[in-house]
């Protein structure tokens, strides 16, 4: 050895790199897989917008984990084994957090669930009241869904109880517009409707006529009070303290079964339906004494053919449209799984025969 090389300082010493131990990367992927399987039971999979997010989120979390894990690894002179420690709680953290998550994600698709379940139930009540033509239990079994979801908005929380609580006090906005109609469609059926036998004088005829204004009235005034509702329901759950995107996404479904076809068509052929008979009693007014009800409980008219050809298309007109009010109906018991017998004719559809 020369002086030269003896005089050379000794070579130092290598620092460890950042390392984990292979029990706190065996224990990552065991937590991955708890993820996978724990986003799974929520169905984290059946979109791929969600997949693509809890994989975006699983990612992520490994690289703060793996983060945070070498601070510690520096700050602990290099540690190896307070690294794996660090990286390993974090893990398990991250999964238990994950899985409040998702229990909090499957209770609230339960709740809705249940929830459909009994709007369901109520609204095939509702359509089987209809088809009896009481008006009354129509307008208790929108009472009572307004209470359910009262009651349910009680035991929720946060955006979900907001929504319901909305919910149940727009459909009490309506009550007594919906209590209106139900007095005066029951007025109007007690008295005898449009049947000739009970339009014994002028002053009757022009009794009934109120009547149907009366329900015609009610009936814009539904049609209004819903255009005034949906243009400030979502404003109302916003200033509830709602997130946006939840009163987007609740203002979407609330219309949507506000203004579901069916009711929509319901209520045009109903408003029809009213104003064609108030037409047959106009009728049965300009032509008084020229109409009379026969032993046989026929119609007999001794009308100008134009008037009578405008009555008997007016009569057979109501019919129709009682007809399709009952198609729809039955048909919207059918999509809800609650299809029942029922022979009872349409309320609405009430009607003295054609004039002979």
């Amino acid at each position: 050895m020369t002086a030269q090389e003896s005089l050379s300082p000794p070579p130092k010493p290598r620092k460890p790199g950042f390392s984990l131990h292979w029990t706190a990367v065996t224990l990552w992927g065991v937590f991955i897989l708890a993820a996978l399987a724990i986003a799974a039971t929520a169905s984290a999979f059946s979109e791929l917008g969600r997949a693509y997010r809890l994989g975006s989120g699983l990612g992520v979390g490994t690289l703060l984990c793996l983060g945070v894990s070498w601070v510690v690894f520096r700050l602990a002179g290099r540690s190896k084994f307070a690294a794996s420690v660090t990286f390993g709680a974090l893990n398990a953290i991250a999964v238990g957090l994950l899985a409040v998550v998702v229990t909090q994600s499957i209770r609230a698709a339960r709740q809705s669930a249940d929830l459909v379940a009994a709007t369901n139930a109520a609204q095939v009540r509702q359509l089987e009241a209809a088809k009896q033509g009481d008006v009354r239990a129509m307008n208790a079994e929108a009472d009572r869904q307004a209470e359910e979801l009262r009651s349910r908005a009680a035991g929720a929380s946060g955006n979900h109880r907001l929504g319901l609580e909305t919910s149940s006090e727009l459909i009490e906005e309506l009550a007594p517009i919906r209590e209106e109609m139900a007095t005066a469609h029951e007025a109007f059926v007690t008295a005898g409707g449009i049947d000739a036998s009970t339009l014994g004088t002028p002053q009757m005829i022009e009794q009934r006529i109120e009547m149907v204004d009366r329900i015609i009235k009610s009936g814009r005034a539904l049609e209004a009070k819903i255009v005034d509702m949906l243009g400030s329901a979502k404003r109302k759950l916003s200033e509830k303290g709602a997130d946006p995107k939840y009163a987007d996404e609740w203002f979407r479904g609330f219309a949507g079964s506000v203004n579901e076809p069916f009711r929509v068509k319901a209520r045009r052929l109903g408003n029809d339906i009213y104003t064609a008979m108030r037409r047959v009693l106009e009728i049965h007014l300009e032509q008084f004494g020229n109409i009379s009800v026969n032993e046989e409980g026929e119609v007999v008219a001794d009308m100008p053919d134009e008037i009578l050809e405008e009555f008997n298309r007016l009569i057979d007109e109501i019919a129709a449209l009682g007809e399709e009010q009952m198609r729809i109906i039955e048909e919207q018991q059918r999509l809800k799984g609650g299809e029942r017998e029922s022979n009872a004719p349409a309320a609405s559809a009430q009607s003295s025969p054609s004039a002979k």
